[in-house]
């Protein structure tokens, strides 16, 4: 689509589906596709519960949930992590201008670092 954050083809599926993409940074450094969610009016927490699956268990976390304009979303996010992870340290940030511009507003972000 217009931007190149998914392709032509896929506008009018996520569109008619409500499907929300999720893509993910390798350990390469390339951004890729990770999955999609069907969940419009619950997608933080459908968010969370898709990262808490891919996390190691019995990992204390540092956490951080950035969102563009989208900041009631990101505390919703964030308390959803909170209740699936074993939360160390956790911050609710916006994110950069960059971002922004690339995936849109209204978009959620998660990092996650190993707590000491």
């Amino acid at each position: 689509m217009r931007g190149g954050r998914i392709p032509r083809w896929a506008g009018p599926l996520v569109r008619w589906t409500g499907l929300t993409p999720i893509a993910k940074v390798s350990p390469e450094g390339l951004l890729k596709v990770a999955g999609g969610l069907l969940a419009r009016r619950r997608a933080p927490e459908a968010f969370a519960r898709f990262v808490a699956r891919r996390v190691p268990a019995g990992q204390r976390w540092r956490l951080i949930v950035g969102h563009a304009d989208a900041l009631a979303d990101g505390e919703r996010l964030l308390a959803a992590l909170r209740q699936r992870l074993d939360v160390a340290e956790a911050h609710l940030v916006d994110v950069g201008p960059a971002v922004g511009a690339h995936a849109g507003q209204g978009t959620l972000v998660v990092g996650l670092q190993p707590a000491p």
